[in-house]
């Protein structure tokens, strides 16, 4: 999604992190059961933008590792390309 939709990289916040477990930056963020990659981590401001029964919720934020559901959201969020899986 992000080659096809290169202005995404400066609207969003988005980090790479490496394979090994465990992966501490995602597990700050979301506690250790879901450090799955990709991981959409959503701050409170954004909550509103999306169907929180599809996220998990981990403190005040709220993330999902469900492609699809990410790619729903971009697409809603920012106008980004559609995907057709």
């Amino acid at each position: 999604m992000l080659g096809c939709c290169p202005e995404l990289r400066g609207q969003l916040d988005i980090r790479y992190i490496a394979y090994p477990r465990p992966r501490r930056e995602i597990v700050a963020l979301v506690g250790d059961a879901r450090q799955g990659c990709p991981n959409l981590v959503l701050d409170p401001a954004n909550h509103a933008f999306v169907n929180a029964e599809q996220f998990h919720r981990f403190g005040d934020r709220l993330h999902c590792t469900d492609t699809k559901v990410i790619v729903d959201y971009l697409a809603k969020r920012y106008g980004a390309l559609v995907a057709h899986f």
